[in-house]
C-alpha cells in the first residue's frame, strides 16, 4: 500500500477516524474530572551486599555478580512478600484506629472516615487497645481467625489498607549500587509517609530474622553433634582406661619390651646355671670315684648320713630364702646350723678316712673337703636351676596374658582415633557455621539512609496525559482496524490486486454504479468501454487476427455482470465504425438493436460447435462477434466454441475472492484455448478507476490537488516554471 492509498483510506473513513478518538478523549475527560490528588514518598536503604566488607571476604576476593543479584532478589522479595504486606496493613490499621480524630501527618479526614466504615462499634471495642502494639496484636488474632470485616478490608478492594494497594509499593535496586529505593504513592500524604515508615520497620526486622534463621538450625545441629561426638570420645577413652586398670597395663609397649628383655636374660642365666649344675655333678662323680667311697660303707654310719641329708636340706632352704626374702633371723639360724653340721661332718669323715689317702697320693682330707663342697654346691645349683625354671614359667604366663592385649588395645585406640577425628571435624563445621552466622548477622543489618519524608505537594496530574493517550489509542485502534481490514481483504478489489492474485491481465473495469456516481461521473461507463474496445483492436492488429473476431464472454457464477460488461463494449465497437453483433442468452429485457441476437439455453448447449447453432442469422459478415455464454458452474459451456474463440473475456465481480472454483475454471480454460483469458473487473470502487484512466474527471480545489501531488511525490509537476540557463 502506497502513501497515497493510505491517506485515501483515512479520507474515506474520516468520520470514524475523528469520531472514535474524540469520543474516547471526552469519556476520559469526564471520568477524571473529580480525580483525587496523588502524593509520593520515598526512602533509601543501604544493604552492603555488593561492596560491604564482612568476616568472610578477603582483600583478593572477587565479586560474584550472580550471588549479589540473587541476594538483592531475595531482599526485594521479602519486601514484596504477602506476609510482610499483611503485617504492614495491620499495623497501619492499628495506628489509625487508636486515633480519636484525623491527625495531620498521619491521616486525613476522608481516609479517617473510610476506615471507620469498615469497623462496627462492637468490633472496635474488641480490637482497640491501650496502645498501638496491643491493638495490632488483637487485629492480628482476629485476622488469623478469619474475621469477615477485617478480611474484606485487607484482601478486597483498593483502600489504603488493602494488600492490592500496598503491592503498588515500588522496591528496586538503584542501578548497580548497594542501595535499594522504596517509593509509594497515595491520595493521603500522611498514609503515604506512614506506610513506608511501617514497611521499613517490618522489613528490617523480618529480613534480619530470616537471615539469622538460615544458620541457626545449622549451628544447633553441629552443637548437638559435637556433644554426641564428645560423649563417644569420652566413652572410648573410659573403656581403654578400664581395660588397662583391669589388665594391670600402664604402657603396653614398654611393658612387653621389659618382659621380653627379662625373659631373654632369664634364658641366658638359666643356661649358665644348668652348665654350672652339670659341671658340679661331673666334679662330684670324679671325686667320689677317686675316693672310692662306697655307698654301703657310708650308709652304715647312720649319723654321717643323717648329717649329710640334714646339711643338704639346710643348703636348699638357704638358697631358697636368699632368692626370695634375703637374710633374716631364720636365715641366720640356718647358716649357724649349716656351719655346725659342716664342722661335725668334717670331724666324722676325718676319723673315718684318716687312715688312708687317695690313689693319686693326694691327702684324703683335701679330697673330702672338695667332695663336701661339691655336694653343697650341687644342691645349691639344683635349687637355683629350679628357681630359674619357675621364673621362666612365670614369664611364659605373662607372655600368654599380654599376647591378646595388643589387638584389644589397638582396637580401642583406633576407636578413640576415629571418634577424635570425628569430633575435630564436627568442631571445624561448628566453627564455620558460627562464622557464617556472624557474617549473616552483620550483613542483615541494613541501614536506612533516607527516611521517608512527609510529602508537602501533590504530584502533577496525569489527566492531560490520559486524555491525549486515550485519543491516540482511539486513533491507533481505528487506523489499525482499517489497515487490518485492507490487509485481510482477500477480494480482487482493484485491477492491480486482481492481476497480482490471478496472474491474468485485466482488460477492463466497470465501476459500481449508483445515483451519486452517475451524477458525479456522467459518461464514465462509455469511456471505460471505449478503452476496452481500443485494447481489443490493438490485440487484433498485434496478433494479425482475421475477421470476424470471436469474443466470448464468460463468468464463473451467475449475476457477475457479463451482459453489463459486453453491452457497452459492443456499443463502443460499433460507435468506432466497426461492425459488431452481440449474442446473449434470452432475457426478459431484450435490447432494441438489429445486431443483437438471443438464444435459448438448452441442455445440449455444450455440444454447439458453430455460431449457427446459436442463431439463424448470418453473423460471419461482422468484424466482431460478441458471444455471451452461461455461467461456468451451470455446465452448459460449448467447449468447441470456447476453443475456437479469438479472445475470452472473463467477467468477475471485484468483491469476489479468488477461490478454488475460479482457479479450477482458469485451469480448464487454459486447456481449452491457446489464448489466455482476460479479466473484466466489475463493480470496483470509483476511487480505483485512476488505475485505469490515471486521473478521474472531477473538480478539486487547489489545496486538494497540491496534497495529492505531495503524497504521490509528483513535486516536479507543481506548475512552477523554472528558468533555464
Amino acid at each position: 500500500m502506497s502513501l497515497f492509498d493510505f491517506i485515501r483510506l483515512l479520507y474515506r473513513n474520516a468520520l470514524m477516524v475523528i469520531l472514535v478518538p474524540l469520543v474516547l478523549a471526552i469519556t476520559v475527560f469526564h471520568f477524571t474530572r473529580n480525580q483525587d490528588k496523588e502524593y509520593a514518598a520515598s526512602a533509601m536503604i543501604y544493604t552492603g551486599i555488593a561492596s560491604g566488607f564482612n568476616i568472610e571476604s578477603g582483600a583478593d576476593q572477587k565479586l560474584d555478580y550472580k550471588a549479589v543479584n540473587n541476594a538483592f532478589d531475595n531482599l526485594l522479595l521479602v519486601i514484596e512478600s504477602r506476609i510482610t504486606l499483611e503485617e504492614v496493613s495491620l499495623r497501619l490499621i492499628a495506628s489509625h484506629l487508636i486515633l480519636e480524630k484525623p491527625t495531620y501527618g498521619i491521616i486525613e479526614a476522608k481516609a479517617f472516615t473510610d476506615i471507620h466504615t469498615y469497623f462496627s462499634d462492637d468490633l472496635k471495642s474488641k480490637v482497640v487497645g491501650k496502645d498501638e502494639e496491643e491493638t495490632y496484636q488483637r487485629l492480628k488474632a482476629l485476622y488469623e481467625l478469619g474475621n469477615p470485616e477485617l478480611q474484606q478490608l485487607v484482601n478486597k478492594g483498593k483502600s489504603h489498607w488493602s494488600l492490592k494497594r500496598l503491592s503498588e509499593i515500588s522496591a528496586k535496586r538503584n542501578k548497580s549500587s548497594d542501595m535499594v529505593e522504596l517509593a509509594y504513592k497515595s491520595t493521603d500524604p500522611g498514609i503515604c509517609q506512614q506506610t513506608l515508615v511501617i514497611l521499613l520497620d517490618v522489613f528490617t526486622r523480618r529480613y534480619k530474622d530470616l537471615k539469622q534463621s538460615e544458620t541457626g538450625d545449622v549451628v544447633a545441629y553441629f552443637e548437638a553433634e559435637l556433644q554426641k561426638g564428645k560423649n563417644n570420645l569420652n566413652d572410648a577413652e573410659d573403656r581403654l582406661t578400664q581395660f588397662r586398670v583391669k589388665s594391670r597395663v600402664i604402657n603396653y609397649v614398654e611393658q612387653t619390651k621389659a618382659i621380653a628383655f627379662k625373659k631373654q636374660n632369664a634364658l641366658e642365666e638359666f643356661a649358665m646355671k644348668k652348665m654350672n649344675l652339670k659341671s658340679t655333678e661331673a666334679a662330684l662323680r670324679q671325686i667320689e670315684e677317686k675316693l672310692k667311697i662306697r655307698e654301703n660303707i657310708l650308709g652304715k654310719n647312720v649319723e654321717v648320713l643323717e648329717k649329710k641329708n640334714r646339711l643338704t636340706a639346710i643348703t636348699g632352704q638357704l638358697a631358697l630364702l636368699q632368692a626370695k626374702n634375703g637374710e633374716d633371723s631364720v636365715f641366720q639360724d640356718l647358716i649357724t646350723e649349716q656351719n655346725q653340721l659342716k664342722n661335725e661332718l668334717e670331724r666324722d669323715l676325718e676319723i673315718l678316712f684318716s687312715y688312708s689317702n687317695t690313689k693319686e697320693g693326694l691327702p684324703s682330707r683335701q679330697l673330702l673337703n672338695d667332695w663336701l663342697n661339691n655336694v653343697v654346691q650341687l644342691e645349691k645349683d639344683k635349687v637355683i636351676v629350679s628357681l630359674y625354671q619357675t621364673r621362666l614359667n612365670d614369664l611364659d604366663k605373662e607372655y600368654d596374658r599380654f599376647a591378646p592385649m595388643g589387638s584389644t588395645i589397638a582396637r580401642l585406640e583406633r576407636e578413640i582415633d576415629v571418634y577424635e577425628r570425628e569430633y575435630l571435624e564436627i568442631l571445624h563445621g561448628l566453627n564455620m557455621a558460627k562464622l557464617r552466622q556472624q557474617h549473616i548477622e552483620m550483613s542483615s543489618n541494613v541501614e536506612i539512609l533516607d527516611e521517608p519524608k512527609f510529602p508537602q505537594e501533590a504530584l502533577a496530574s496525569k489527566r492531560g496525559l490520559l486524555i491525549i493517550a486515550s485519543f491516540m489509542f482511539g486513533l491507533f485502534s481505528v487506523v489499525a482496524s482499517l489497515l487490518g481490514g485492507v490487509l485481510l481483504d482477500s477480494s480482487l478489489k482493484n485491477p492491480v490486486k486482481a492481476n497480482k492474485i490471478t496472474g491474468l491481465e485485466v482488460a477492463g473495469v466497470l465501476p459500481k454504479i449508483d445515483a451519486r456516481f452517475e451524477k458525479k461521473y456522467d459518461g464514465m461507463v462509455p469511456r471505460l468501454s471505449s478503452i476496452l474496445a481500443n485494447k481489443i483492436k490493438l490485440e487484433k492488429h498485434a496478433q494479425n487476427l482475421k475477421e470476424p473476431i470471436l469474443i466470448v464472454g464468460l463468468s464463473t457464477q451467475q449475476q457477475e455482470g457479463k451482459t453489463t460488461a459486453l453491452l457497452p463494449l459492443f456499443q463502443a465497437v460499433k460507435a468506432s465504425g466497426e461492425t459488431a453483433c452481440l449474442i446473449t442468452p434470452k432475457s426478459d429485457k431484450p435490447i432494441d438493436d438489429s445486431d443483437y441476437f438471443e438464444y435459448i439455453v438448452t441442455p445440449n448447449l455444450s455440444s454447439f460447435k458453430t455460431l449457427s447453432d446459436f442463431t439463424d442469422q448470418e453473423v460471419k459478415g461482422y468484424d466482431y462477434i460478441f458471444l455471451e455464454l452461461p455461467a461456468w458452474v451451470e455446465g452448459h459451456v460449448p467447449v468447441q466454441i470456447v476453443s475456437d474463440s479469438n479472445l475470452i473475456l472473463w467477467t468477475v465481480r471485484a468483491d469476489r475472492s479468488w477461490s478454488v472454483a475460479y482457479k479450477s475454471m482458469l485451469s480448464d480454460l487454459e486447456k481449452l484455448s491457446a489464448n489466455k483469458p482476460q479479466l473484466i473487473l466489475n463493480g470496483i470502487k470509483h476511487y480505483y478507476l485512476d488505475q485505469v484512466i490515471a486521473e478521474l474527471p472531477v473538480k478539486r480545489s487547489l489545496l486538494v490537488n497540491w496534497i495529492r501531488k505531495v503524497v504521490r511525490f509528483e513535486l516536479g509537476n507543481s506548475g512552477i516554471k523554472s528558468k533555464t540557463l
